[in-house]
């Protein structure tokens, strides 16, 4: 940005603000296979339209480019369990409470589970000859686990586990340099798996401060 804040590019000249505009149409149905363990499937189809605007004023301008017009036409496949409960002391019970150790009750709980685990699992797969500008195939589970331990004051352990697949087929030129180089055989920058969550990126920076020393490793996000 210029001394008024306004947005320019690496050469000094005004641009306009960076801009997406996104355009989603999806149709999803569930089945429920399990009341006990609360086990569901799902089935989707999705189209996706994201075109990025106005990108010059923006550090990360060269990795955007190639993904300023993406359509993602896919379909996918869910299914979720979810056994998470929170055991407590109680006098009453109700019919959707069941029986822990002596003496608790568990209920249900999402926010606060002591108990059970949740896992997830979707595949999804992107095609070109449905109207998008990407082929891809895609899986993503996550495996939560939760235990409360008889010792320091009912500390609760909690585990995950997060397991990410993706291949691209059928690559296209997206940067247009009129060859299938590396950029083109690489997931649209929204598909992508980054460590930290799906909307964060990070990395380390080493930084000398004279050629016999280093500086630890510092973190962005």
């Amino acid at each position: 940005m210029d001394s008024k804040g306004n947005p320019i590019d690496e050469f000094g000249v005004k641009t306009g603000e960076p801009t997406i505009n996104r355009f989603t149409v999806a149709v999803e149905t569930q089945r429920t296979l399990s009341y006990k363990t609360r086990s569901v499937v799902f089935a989707r189809y999705a189209y996706e339209d994201v075109r990025l605007y106005n990108l010059e004023s923006l550090v990360i301008k060269d990795i955007l480019l190639p993904d300023s017009k993406v359509r993602l036409s896919r379909f996918g496949l869910s299914f979720v369990r979810d056994t998470r409960e929170r055991c407590e002391g109680r006098n009453s019970r109700t019919a959707e409470e069941t029986s822990g150790r002596s003496g608790e009750v568990c209920r249900y709980n999402q926010t606060d589970p002591t108990r059970g685990d949740f896992l997830t699992a979707d595949y999804s797969i992107a095609l070109r000859q449905l109207g998008g500008n990407v082929s891809f195939s895609k899986f993503q589970s996550s495996y939560r686990r939760y235990r409360k331990l008889n010792v320091l004051g009912g500390t609760i352990l909690a585990g995950n586990l997060t397991l990410g697949l993706a291949k691209m087929f059928n690559p296209r030129d997206r940067d247009g340099n009129g060859r299938i180089d590396e950029i083109d055989r690489t997931l649209p920058i929204s598909e992508r798996f980054f460590s930290g969550g799906s909307t964060t990126l990070r990395g380390l920076i080493m930084k000398r401060r004279d050629p016999g020393r280093r500086s630890p490793p510092r973190g962005l996000s």
